[in-house]
């Protein structure tokens, strides 16, 4: 049916053809997807059933009444309208429109070329509102517009296009607190898709409502809830639906996991992502295996060295030869040293691939990144993925998103010889959209199959690598043209024109009303650390900016933190202010921040970086429920984050919870494998719920990492639950059948560095139970010489009582021992050597308290190894 075809055309389209023949001409019936498929995108949106929606009858533009809803208005009747036998061909026509607005949206905000749509979308505007489109950045783009807009001004003007105004749909495309970007063009058409293809009177088309729901998320700085719910659930289970089915190609099915996986990728599901970009692999049957092969960098270099390289196995994909002739072009080092690229032994290995395996590869490349943390060897992982792709180029999104990478590697690889080919890469790339050629088909093609951003985060991306390498004014440029306003304060101080960007915020505002003027109160505050400016944001845009009770949030706890000290806990402000009223001023702060964050995340639910902060402040007033509920949903948008797992832990362990503790420290230990801090609470949680093993694989870990572990208490416990019948682990394990693996940990430990008494007392009491009584002597001895060890140990009475229950422990081992004359004589000498330092002491006066029963303890002791010894002569 047509309707497939268009689908279809969206997940692998072809080439298009000229229009005078060919086998992909279609019928009369299907003329509108069959321009879409060509990417006459205008054509379709000012045909009949174009006008229809667009031009919705005035009962639909009542006051207030939105661009979506005038459209699903017209929508549901013309659908309805007509014989029930032409109702099929109805829904392949509005499916058709709703496809070509977004893809139109698409071609004007991410890959060009420019189309002068203003007729189309005046009488949709609030003039004194709307924004302006930004001014060109080329002489290309002054052509562009030129020339398009000669062409395109009839056929809007011919379409009766010009009717009265309906809101604006750029304050429409606010959503869970997140405001759409300013100088997104044209977002009519955006509305006019979503009402289409996601609406409740639109098209069933489950691929198509996800990009559309994920164009408009692309315009937002943050992630939506509401859009991850219109774009993830519905694919996941449309998947299975479409596997299921004998006559689902791989190709068709490998592109979902494709598409899929590109979306748990934004919104940082990495493993997620993984899976579906594995099955993509799968279906296309491509295998890749990275290896090592001998290879030279430099044009000099005489010695082969091992390189990494990336086997690549060709699936069953097709390998289309035909290829426009405007591809992006790669950008040359010209470096007298370096070569363009790694020369191996033996010639290139590339292999040439599919368009849809070389998106494959792509996103690999980005799960490499996505998986390890920033680091050299990172970025040398994922080199070979995208020379495998640069090697064959074949489709202009695939090319450019290639090319865009090889750039972010370079720049984060931090060499010096391919920034400058980096920073060119980049401004040739955000150059391209001006460019008349090739058509909007052929950029198009598969646009849907990689992760491309839209102009002004290419170019801010662009702004902030020259920021980074002191071009501060070209920076500037890009910031102001496209009003990213963090980057124009930043520019602005370096610059030492703080005041250019408050008189740029305040003049904007004489004109800014609702959401927009909110963010411009924010802009304010930012500049001036000021929480009214906030609050104002907060009223002025109805209760509608996440932004402003984030960033009000956040002030107020860095001026609660400036005044404690950064005290982390109720104790510690206390002690620090010592004034109940200064506390009590305090504690309002925090909770007035806690409130803020949780205006922000009641708005969008997708807000991980509010959740932590949440989760902080609540942990400041000792409110562990607040807490422990806003760790959990930072953990469940951010899996990887150890802090927030270590931080969730220690709210669970506060509200009794030691098993949830538990499993939420064994996820931050899986995240921060190098860190012994959160090694040494993982232990602490684990011997407390029972989970040994864990506790054996965490002091191994401790002792990786410290070369020791010296926690006597913990491995005293970990003995006697593992050398004594009774004791059961958290799985309902006998603890005894741990008994090896404690054996090769009581090795390691008594090879680490020096114990304390309590730690050699622990193994001592091991080697008794496992019935090595000499061993067991000797690490007695070690644990008195290590109670004695301690500086001035007959002053305290801890250090006092460590001493006699060592000795006493001695004395014990000495009477078991194989050589017992020899073992209770050196236990005596060492037990009357410690009595006459003891009994000094206490003649002197600097005893501890407790030194009169210690010394009548360590006489009783030599009594009773005397008489020991004396029964041995007889």
């Amino acid at each position: 049916g047509s309707a497939v075809h268009l689908v279809r055309a969206g997940l692998f389209p072809d080439p298009p053809k000229a229009e005078d023949g060919g086998e992909d001409n279609v019928p009369t019936r299907d003329e509108l997807i069959d321009l879409v498929v060509r990417g006459e995108y205008v054509a379709v949106v000012t045909s009949a059933v174009g006008k229809t929606l667009l031009c919705p009858s005035p009962g639909h533009l009542e006051s207030g009444t939105t661009v979506e809803d005038a459209v699903s208005h017209a929508l549901k009747e013309f659908l309805s309208s007509g014989p029930a036998e032409s109702r099929f061909q109805r829904d392949a026509d509005v499916l058709a429109v709703g496809v070509a607005a977004l893809q139109l949206f698409v071609q004007l905000n991410w890959t060009g070329p420019a189309v002068d749509v203003g007729p189309i979308v005046e009488p949709f505007r609030d003039h004194d509102s709307t924004p302006p489109a930004p001014p060109p950045t080329s002489a290309n783009d002054v052509a562009g517009l030129a020339s398009e807009s000669n062409e395109y001004t009839e056929q809007f003007a011919a379409a009766g296009l010009l009717r009265s105004p309906v809101p604006r749909a750029l304050e429409e495309l606010t959503i869970d607190g997140e405001v759409a970007y300013r100088h997104t063009q044209a977002p009519e058409f955006l509305c006019l898709a979503r009402a289409v293809l996601c609406g409740a009177h639109g098209i069933a088309s489950v691929i198509w409502a996800s990009r559309a729901a994920f164009a408009h998320q692309c315009i937002l700085s943050n992630p939506a809830a509401s859009l991850y719910d219109a774009i993830v659930p519905p694919l996941v289970e449309y998947i299975p639906t479409v596997a299921a089915d004998e006559s689902t190609s791989g190709e068709v099915l490998g592109r979902l996991h494709l598409e899929l996986g590109n979306y748990h990728a934004f919104y940082r599901e990495v493993y997620r992502a993984q899976d579906c970009w594995v099955a993509a692999k799968t279906a296309f049957g491509l295998e890749l295996e990275m290896t090592g092969a001998l290879g030279v960098r430099t044009k000099f270099q005489e010695e082969q060295i091992a390189q990494l390289r990336l086997d690549v196995k060709h699936g069953h994909t097709t390998v289309r030869e035909t290829q426009p002739g405007d591809l992006p072009a790669a950008v040359d080092l010209n470096d007298d040293t370096r070569l363009e690229g790694i020369q191996f032994e033996g010639g290139s290995t590339n292999t040439a691939l599919s368009i849809a395996e070389q998106a494959v590869v792509l996103a690999l490349c980005t799960n490499v990144k996505n998986q390890n943390a920033k680091h050299g060897l990172t970025t040398e992982e994922m080199l070979p993925y995208v020379s495998c792709v640069k090697s064959f180029p074949r489709d202009w999104a695939i090319q450019l998103v290639a090319l865009w990478t090889t750039s972010r590697i370079e720049l984060e690889a931090s060499d010096m010889r391919a920034r400058p080919r980096a920073i060119e890469q980049m401004l040739q790339i955000t150059q391209l959209p001006s460019k008349p050629a090739p058509p909007p088909a052929w950029r198009l093609q598969n646009f849907w199959a990689v992760r491309m951003q839209p102009r002004w985060k290419v170019e801010r991306e662009l702004a902030d690598a020259n920021l980074a390498l002191g071009c501060t004014r070209d920076a500037v440029e890009v910031f102001e043209r496209w009003e990213i306003w963090d980057g124009m304060i930043e520019c602005y101080t370096r610059l030492d024109f703080q005041g250019k960007a408050e008189a740029l915020v305040r003049e904007r505002l004489k004109v800014e009303t609702g959401v927009a003027a909110g963010t411009l109160w924010c802009v304010l505050g930012d500049l001036h650390d000021e929480a009214d400016h906030y609050r104002k944001a907060w009223e002025v845009s109805g209760g509608k900016s996440a932004r402003s009770q984030s960033s009000l949030g956040s002030l107020l706890v860095r001026r609660a933190e400036t005044k404690i000290g950064l005290g982390p806990t109720a104790e510690s402000r206390r002690e620090i202010d010592g004034v109940g009223q200064a506390v009590e001023t305090l504690e309002s702060t925090y909770r007035e921040a806690m409130a803020a964050f949780q205006n922000a995340v009641k708005l969008n639910r997708m807000l991980s970086a509010v959740w932590f902060k949440l989760g902080c402040t609540a942990l400041r007033v000792d409110d562990w429920a607040t807490a422990a509920t806003a760790f959990r949903q930072r953990v469940d948008l951010d899996p990887e984050d150890y802090e927030a797992w270590n931080n969730l832990a220690n709210a669970y362990i506060k509200l009794g919870k030691k098993r949830k503790a538990f499993y939420a420290l064994r996820e931050s230990v899986k995240n921060e494998y190098n860190n012994w801090k959160i090694w040494e609470n993982f232990v602490l949680v684990a011997v407390d719920v029972g989970a040994f093993a864990d506790v054996v694989r965490g002091i191994n870990r401790l002792i990786d990492l410290k070369q020791s572990y010296n926690d006597g208490e913990i491995l005293q416990i970990l003995v006697n639950v593992t050398t004594q019948e009774g004791f059961m682990d958290l799985d309902g394990r006998k603890a005894t059948l741990l008994i090896k693996q404690v054996t090769e940990l009581v090795g390691r430990i008594k090879s680490s560095s020096t114990l304390s008494s309590e730690s050699w007392s622990a193994v001592a009491t091991f080697h008794q139970r496992t019935g090595d009584a000499d061993l067991a002597l000797q690490c007695r001895r070690s644990a008195f010489q290590a109670a004695k060890s301690v500086k001035e140990w007959e002053r305290s009475k801890k250090g006092v009582e460590r001493v006699v229950e060592a000795l006493d422990a001695l004395s014990d081992a000495a009477k078991n021992a194989d050589e017992k004359k020899k073992a209770l004589s050196t236990a005596k000498l060492l037990t009357s050597s410690a009595l006459k330092v003891l009994s000094m002491a206490r003649e002197k006066g600097y005893a501890a308290a407790s030194a009169d029963d210690a010394v009548e303890r360590l006489k009783s002791l030599v009594l009773d190894l005397d008489e020991v010894l004396a029964s041995f002569q007889s």
